[in-house]
């Protein structure tokens, strides 16, 4: 797995992936059920062939474990006040040569067997052959279909592909200044997710500095759970409709529901509109 995350193998697809969210006490709490050896949840991929002809790994599930795991070998945090020990490892001590991460060489290093253990562990990883991006998507969807790791505005868009949902997405993505072509490489996800200044997270984008955290709008957990993309919907919507959108939960559900007469209605204000004019509002 570390492997291909070096080659540039694994993808983040983010039209409906999340963020990068954990905290580092989430992350060291993985790398804890890994070292006992503990079962950790299966991580999905979707697998296609990129225009190198190289494979490549569209992560469908398992994107917060795995950024976890990667960052444990980068010497990101401790586990314990342990680092693990990059010697152990010849393409993260090659990386590090690189000039790709900074290594620690301090003297709280992973004992040797536990560094061991810790590679030897066999990660549940299912790899499935996708034949085009709606399969993905809709993959996806049944994934998170139970919403229970995933705050409202998340779940309404997971598995959910349309101009409606692009706009929204793009539109925020904007003004939380993380802007990016859609396919992301994993290696490149934490300088484009949203930590805070106070927890001291290694995120690229600290949510302090955006416009909806400094002008008091939203909180920073507000942010981190796509909560922007819902205030950015409802105005979408009421630009569209001509009118102030009665937001609630069920009624905002019913936009992202494909099968609803209010989904109709705001995509047919949107073919009138146009994506390109309401994106320059």
């Amino acid at each position: 797995m570390y492997r291909r995350y070096r080659e540039n193998q694994i993808i983040v697809n983010r039209k409906y992936q999340r963020k990068l969210v954990w905290t580092e006490d989430e992350k060291k709490n993985l790398i804890d059920s890994i070292l006992k050896g503990y079962p950790i949840p299966l991580i999905l991929f979707a697998e296609f062939v990129g225009s190198d002809g190289k494979a490549c790994y569209e992560i469908l599930d398992g994107l917060q474990r795995l950024n976890a795991i990667v960052g444990f070998i980068g010497n990101e945090f401790s586990w314990n006040e342990r680092y693990f020990d990059i010697n152990q490892l010849a393409r993260a001590k090659q990386a590090e040569k690189e000039g790709l991460f900074v290594g620690y060489h301090g003297e709280n290093i992973l004992e040797n067997e536990k560094c061991a253990n810790f590679l030897d562990y066999q990660l549940a990883v299912t790899s499935y052959k996708a034949d085009d991006e709606k399969q993905i998507f809709e993959i996806f969807g049944r994934i998170n279909s139970g919403g229970r790791q995933l705050s409202n505005q998340e779940r309404r868009q997971a598995g959910i592909i349309c101009d409606f949902t692009n706009i929204v997405r793009v539109i925020a993505a904007e003004i939380r200044g993380d802007s990016t072509n859609e396919l992301v490489l994993l290696l490149d996800m934490p300088q484009i997710s949203i930590g805070s200044s106070r927890i001291n997270e290694r995120y690229g984008l600290k949510a302090e500095n955006t416009f909806w955290v400094k002008q008091g709008i939203l909180a920073v957990q507000d942010l981190r759970n796509s909560d922007d993309e819902e205030v950015i919907a409802d105005i979408v919507i009421s630009v569209l409709l001509g009118e102030p959108f009665a937001r609630s939960k069920e009624r905002l559900d019913r936009v992202y529901d494909l099968s609803s007469d209010l989904y109709e209605k705001v995509s047919i204000a949107l073919m009138r509109y146009s994506p390109e004019k309401l994106g320059s509002l």
